[in-house]
C-alpha cells in the first residue's frame, strides 16, 4: 500500500533548511541568530520522529547504520583524507591536523547531526521498546535540561 506525502512535511524542511543557511550567514550575537539556533535542528528531528514506525529492534537498527552511520562514516573518513592530503602536498604549512582534537572542524562540525540523528533514533526506540510513558517524561525532562543549561 502506498501511502500519500505530506506537502507541509516537505514544506516545513525546506524552511529549515532555509532557516540554517541564514543562521550560517548571519552573526552570532544577534537574536535573529539565538532565535534560528534554538529551534531549528530539533525542527528537523521533530520531521524525522513524526514518521517513526515500530520495528523490530534489529531491523530498525540495521536500516539506521546503513541510512546514518555509513554516510557519517564514509564522509568523515574521505574528510580526514583530503585533510592529510593537503597538508602533505603543503609540506607542514598551515594548521596541524589531529582528528581526535575536540576543536578538530571536519569531524565535529561538518555532519556531525546525522550520528546525533542515529543515536536519539536508537534510544527513542529502545525507550519505546520499554514503556512508552517514560518517553514523555524523559521528552519533557531533556528539554528542561536543555534550556536550563542554555540560560545558565
Amino acid at each position: 500500500m502506498k501511502t500519500e506525502r505530506l506537502n507541509q512535511f516537505d514544506i516545513l524542511k525546506g524552511v529549515g533548511i532555509l532557516l540554517v543557511m541564514i543562521g550560517h550567514a548571519i552573526s552570532t550575537n544577534s537574536i535573529v541568530y539565538n532565535l534560528i539556533y534554538g529551534f531549528h535542528m530539533p525542527l528537523f528531528f521533530f520531521c524525522s520522529g513524526f514518521f517513526f514506525k515500530d520495528r523490530q529492534l534489529m531491523e530498525s537498527f540495521t536500516k539506521d547504520v546503513k541510512g546514518l552511520l555509513v554516510p557519517w562514516m564514509t564522509f568523515s573518513c574521505v574528510l580526514v583524507l583530503c585533510s592529510f592530503v593537503l597538508q602533505f602536498l603543503s609540506n607542514g604549512i598551515g594548521p596541524l591536523f589531529q582528528p581526535l582534537d575536540e576543536n578538530c572542524y571536519i569531524l565535529y562540525h561538518t555532519i556531525w547531526f546525522l550520528l546525533c540523528l542515529f543515536i536519539v533514533r536508537l534510544l527513542y526506540l529502545l525507550m519505546w521498546k520499554c514503556n512508552r510513558h517514560i518517553i514523555s517524561v524523559l521528552c519533557v525532562g531533556g528539554g528542561i535540561f536543555g534550556i536550563y543549561i542554555e540560560i545558565f
